[in-house]
Parts: C-alpha cells; sequence; structure tokens
C-alpha cells in the first residue's frame, strides 16, 4: 500500500486515522520479527517444535478451559495420544486443567447404554469439579 499513490492520498487528506495505522503497522512488523525468530530458533536447535496437539492443549490450558480426554481401554487413537502426552497421560501434568480418564466399561462408538451413563458421569463430574 506505500507504492500506492491512492494510500497516500488518502493519508495526506486527513480522512485517516493516523494513530490507528502506526499502531497497526507496528503491530504488523512486531508479528513478522517474533514470527522470523521463532522460525530462526526452531531451525537452529534452539526451540523444540512442538506438535498441534500440544500447542492446542496449551493454548486451552493457557485460557482456562477444562480439557477431558476419555478412553476406552483399546481405543485405537489411544497409541497418538501416547506419542504426544505418553502413555498414562503424564505428559498432560504441565498442562492446568487437562485430565486424562480411561473407562472400562465404554467402547469406541458408546453402542451400549453403560458406556454412556460412565461418560456423562465422567463429564458432569469432571464440570463439577471445575466450577468448584
Amino acid at each position: 500500500k506505500l507504492i500506492n499513490p491512492g494510500s497516500w492520498k488518502t493519508l495526506l487528506s486527513g480522512r485517516s486515522d493516523v494513530p490507528t495505522l502506526i499502531r497497526s503497522v507496528f503491530n504488523h512488523v512486531r508479528r513478522q520479527a517474533v514470527s522470523k525468530t521463532l522460525a530462526l530458533a526452531r531451525r537452529l536447535g534452539f526451540l523444540k517444535e512442538e506438535s498441534f496437539p500440544v500447542r492446542g492443549v496449551r493454548t486451552l490450558s493457557r485460557r482456562g478451559a477444562g480439557i477431558l480426554f476419555v478412553y476406552s481401554p483399546g481405543d485405537r487413537e489411544r497409541d497418538a495420544f501416547a506419542r504426544e502426552f505418553g502413555k498414562n497421560g503424564e505428559g498432560l501434568a504441565r498442562f492446568a486443567g487437562a485430565k486424562l480418564v480411561t473407562l472400562e466399561r465404554m467402547d469406541h462408538d458408546l453402542t451400549r447404554a453403560v458406556a454412556r451413563r460412565d461418560v456423562e458421569t465422567t463429564v458432569l463430574a469432571f464440570l463439577r469439579e471445575r466450577a468448584t
């Protein structure tokens, strides 16, 4: 936009909010500098690249959200979870509000009524715990 004559005309005519424009440019430059610095640090090995699931849990945790992972003993996705947070969820300890629960009577598709009740009871208990 800097090379666009129309932009300069608008700016010089007084129709632009200059403080807001300056803040916007500053924030853009700051975001770009942080992004480039982090990318360089990762490339040089100073900063570990985090996976999407870990970044997601970190973001939710920082926002104060409760995060409940509910699995059945033979759940197929459990291996993917274990790669990110450990077999028994020990990697969740560093995230406030994150918890792993394995429900013995639960099946993956929640086809049995007892499994649905167990999940409902577990989720409601988690929400009550978070509310206090």
